[in-house]
Formats: structure tokens, C-alpha cells, sequence
């Protein structure tokens, strides 16, 4: 059967040799799974600013929708969203932010 490679990331195993390795990392899946990883031990604050300093995203402010959802490279952050979240850092009391599929929610 061979040695076989486990990605804890994706909780997905494979053949291991070096073909397979690099096309599973260099894979989308893997990506978006090391993406949501590492934002969980973002700070709200430093996830804000990163959104807002994206260019907003045509598609979802004709439609309504993306279909990239939280993976979009642009921002879906509405002008309401940034001054409600911009107060609220601004203030005491700070707005939890949560990320649902990259995308800012305010909580």
C-alpha cells in the first residue's frame, strides 16, 4: 500500500510522494483551509482594517451576491458595516467580529 501523507489542515490523507504532496498543497481546498485556520487567531481589529483596505466587490454590490462568498479577493464590507464597525473600535467597547467563510459579521 505504501506510506501515505496525512493533512491534519484538510483531514485528508493521500499516497505520499512528492507529485501528490505539492498538488494538495498548492490545491484551492487546502488553501481555504489554511486561510480560515489562521484568521481564527486574528484580532477583530486587524481583520477590519485588512477588509477595509480591499477594493469593494462589484458583484456583490450589483447582485447582492458572490458566489466566491468569503474567499472573494474584494471587500463586502457595505459603507454602514465599516462606520458601525469604525465607531465601535473607536469607543470603550469593541464589536466581536466574527468570520463566517471570510466574510466579517458583526456579532
Amino acid at each position: 500500500m505504501g506510506k501515505r501523507y496525512y493533512c491534519e489542515v484538510c483531514d485528508k490523507s493521500f499516497s505520499d510522494n512528492p507529485t501528490n504532496r505539492k498538488n494538495h498543497m498548492k490545491g484551492t481546498s487546502h488553501q481555504r483551509m489554511t486561510k480560515q485556520h489562521y484568521n481564527m487567531f486574528k484580532d477583530p481589529a486587524s481583520m477590519l482594517a485588512e477588509e477595509a483596505s480591499k477594493q469593494p466587490c462589484r458583484k456583490f454590490f450589483t447582485t447582492g451576491e458572490c458566489g466566491f462568498e468569503g474567499w472573494c479577493f474584494y471587500s463586502h464590507l457595505t459603507p454602514e458595516k465599516k462606520q458601525v464597525n469604525s465607531h465601535a473600535g473607536n469607543s470603550s467597547q469593541l464589536v466581536s467580529v466574527a468570520l463566517k467563510g471570510g466574510a466579517f459579521i458583526p456579532i
